[in-house]
């Protein structure tokens, strides 16, 4: 596929599966470093969850307005655009002196993520139009960024190790570098604007207080307590920005969530099961974290190593859902992973509750990365194959909104379950359950993805 002799079409695909990779690496390299950061910065829990969550709280709600900037600007600009602001951020970030700064530079760094995503996998299909060859490019970019997920937690484990938690940071500002180089040598052409697209501001405004009201309230509840004010004010912003936000969609030309998508059956289910996934793969990792280092003991190199048999077979689904699809079908494939995923979660469920040895449960981990390998290229290959080409940009923003809303209410609901409401054994059983019933939840649903699928 990459021998195609225009040059643009090599190097857009090499940006587009490099920022995928940076994105969703993003999500996880930072959670080896956790607990390091907390005795640097001398930080409570809710500040050091917010480490995670400001990212996700600018990803989500700034993701579903990226897709319109993307049809509306082109996806060049908009690409070059959040890889400057995810590489100063980063710098920000590496250098802050205190929580509070890093906090901040997270939350800039989330919107500069936001605008990357779905402008990169615009970028890589933007010049080809062969269905075959733009199918497999999806596919590739979702696998790209299932890796990245994946492989975080060990790499952030081997430079904090060696480099201190800064360095998780300054690795970002080299990969935005190398692609930097790439859009100012290889990608000089002017691209036209698309012609007959609007920006929808003000949905953009209204989905932004919604998602930001829910995000802050669910992670903010469980230390403030739900009926604080703040949490209680958070909480009538998400209504009234969701009000406004359905509202305002079906009064403009261009929304931001056109209606053929939250009327498509299969894509609610799809960006469902990415919230569910989301949820759960970000709450076992955020509670793994914790169990190797506080619980177990362990230096952060070797709670690294701890997490290779997760992150090496993620890459094995990944590169494996393709071509189990491609014989099975789609639906197939996601079954198969959620059950795998599931009988995989109880048994750490149950291992952990005997005090099994460390090895029989690293064990588990194996079938854990395996399943979720399958499952996120699946979901985002589904998620696209119900809508046309044309709504692609819309269609991967609401996905990854949803996943990222996942990721932020796994990481609001498993925090103050470790060691904070419960003590730590009693509530790590309660995380892993919460996982599994999240999985449960989400093979249900692919019992009611129609069959052609």
């Amino acid at each position: 596929m990459l021998n195609n002799q225009n040059p643009l079409y090599r190097w857009s695909i090499i940006l587009s599966l490099l920022s995928s990779f940076l994105v969703f690496l993003d999500n996880t390299i930072v959670n080896l470093a956790l607990p390091i950061i907390e005795n640097g910065l001398h930080t409570t829990r809710a500040e050091l969850e917010w480490v995670i969550n400001a990212y996700a709280l600018s990803f989500a709600a700034i993701m579903l307005g990226s897709g319109a900037l993307t049809d509306y600007f082109g996806p060049k600009k908009i690409f070059t655009i959040g890889l400057f602001l995810f590489l100063f951020t980063s710098i920000f970030c590496a250098i802050a002196p205190s929580i509070l700064i890093l906090n901040i530079s997270r939350l800039f760094q989330g919107v500069g993520a936001a605008l990357l995503l779905p402008s990169s996998l615009k970028l890589g299909i933007s010049n080809t139009n062969n269905d075959n060859h733009r199918g497999k490019i999806v596919g590739l970019w979702a696998a790209a960024g299932g890796i990245g997920l994946a492989v975080g937690p060990f790499l952030g484990g081997l430079l904090v190790n060696y480099f201190n938690w800064p360095s998780i940071f300054w690795a970002n500002v080299i990969v935005c570098l190398v692609m930097l180089s790439i859009i100012l040598l290889k990608l000089k052409q002017k691209e036209n604007k698309p012609i007959g697209k609007k920006f929808d501001f003000w949905g953009q405004l209204a989905a932004t207080v919604a998602i930001g009201g829910l995000v802050f309230g669910l992670i903010e509840a469980p230390s403030r307590g739900w009926s604080d004010k703040l949490v209680l004010s958070s909480f009538i912003l998400m209504v009234i920005g969701c009000i406004s936000f359905f509202r305002i969609e079906n009064r403009v030309s261009s929304p931001l969530l056109p209606h053929r998508l939250y009327k498509d059956k299969v894509f609610i289910i799809s960006i469902i099961q990415g919230s569910l996934f989301n949820f759960m793969f970000y709450g076992l990792l955020f509670a793994l974290t914790f169990k190797f280092q506080y619980s177990l003991n362990m230096k952060v190199l070797i709670s690294g190593f701890c997490f290779l048999p997760l992150t090496a077979f993620v890459a094995v689904g990944n590169l494996s859902a393709p071509k189990i699809a491609s014989h099975k079908g789609r639906i197939f494939v996601l079954k198969l992973g959620q059950t795998i995923l599931a009988i995989s979660l109880l048994s750490v469920l149950l291992l952990n509750y005997i005090h099994s040895p460390l090895w029989v449960i690293l064990t588990s981990l194996v079938t854990i990365g395996f399943s979720s390998g399958l499952l996120v290229p699946t979901m985002v290959s589904q998620t696209l194959s119900t809508v046309s080409s044309d709504l692609h940009g819309a269609a991967s923003a609401a996905f990854n909104t949803f996943r990222q809303i996942g990721g932020a209410v796994g990481i609001a609901v498993f925090g103050p379950l470790l060691g904070v409401k419960f003590d730590f054994d009693t509530g790590i059983t309660i995380c892993i359950l919460l996982t599994v019933i999240a999985i449960i939840i989400s093979f249900i649903l692919s019992i009611l993805v129609p069959k052609q699928q």
